[in-house]
């Protein structure tokens, strides 16, 4: 178990591992989600064709893992929701992909603003006595300019989640609010979601039957990470309503 404290704020990753097996259907749950994930990898390395079809899959899960993260702010101890309402999903996570394309977008806009700076100062030249520094420089730049977008996303996915429109996913500024309340519960529920994460891609991966159960790893691990950030976007929220869908 892992914990922070800021006031009342507290980080609890026991609960959020556990919050995906107390549920008495969380084998259905957690299998058809990665039933989903398999099949949306599957669909987009087989043709250009059948991208439309996975990226539809795609914001499915998306979707999913927004209704978990409603779920667990509006109470920790909640049961996974339901596979239901299936256009709600659908609209919400393609809603949810399109701040995420947009925000992801900064980085690669950032990598080429740098090249042509180099290339026009020269300190692309092997030759030069700023390569070095410069391509540092252009590394840690990139390295934490994507690291701030992951965490703002991180957190924007939960005010996107409880406010259910379009425009929370604008709102960087609300969610450095919030993390400016508990900066330490925030981030390290932020560190522990995206380690998780990590060790659910890692593990599998080394293991050679484990890559069977990589969909399903990934799912879950999305779920634990949602429900962890989740609890720190609740650590300053009032409770919020779960509609009856969820």
């Amino acid at each position: 178990m892992s914990s922070a404290s800021a006031g009342k704020a507290q980080i609890d990753a026991q609960l959020a591992w556990d919050g995906v097996f107390r549920d008495p259907e969380w084998m259905f749950k957690t299998g058809l989600g990665g039933m989903l994930s398999a099949a949306s990898l599957v669909l987009s390395a087989a043709s250009l064709m059948t991208w439309p079809l996975s990226i539809a899959i795609s914001a499915v899960l998306a979707g999913y893992v927004l209704r978990v993260a409603r779920a667990r702010i509006a109470d920790t101890n909640a049961k996974l929701p339901e596979w239901n309402e299936w256009m709600d999903l659908l609209m919400s996570g393609l809603s949810w992909m399109a701040v995420q394309f947009v925000f992801n977008l900064a980085v690669p806009f950032s990598a080429v603003a740098l090249i042509s700076l180099g290339r026009m100062a020269h300190f692309m030249d092997f030759n030069s006595p700023y390569f070095l520094p410069f391509a540092v420089f252009g590394i840690l730049d990139i390295v934490v300019l994507s690291l701030l977008i992951n965490l703002t996303l991180a957190y924007l996915m939960m005010n996107f989640a409880v406010e259910e429109n379009m425009s929370a996913g604008w709102q960087p500024m609300r969610v450095f609010m919030q993390i400016a309340k508990a900066p330490k519960t925030f981030l390290i529920a932020w560190l522990l979601g995206f380690g998780i994460q990590i060790i659910m891609t890692v593990v599998p991966v080394i293991t050679v039957i484990g890559l069977f159960f990589l969909p399903t790893t990934l799912f879950v691990g999305q779920i634990i990470n949602a429900t962890l950030l989740a609890q720190a976007w609740s650590s300053v929220e009032p409770p919020v309503s779960v509609s009856q869908k969820d």
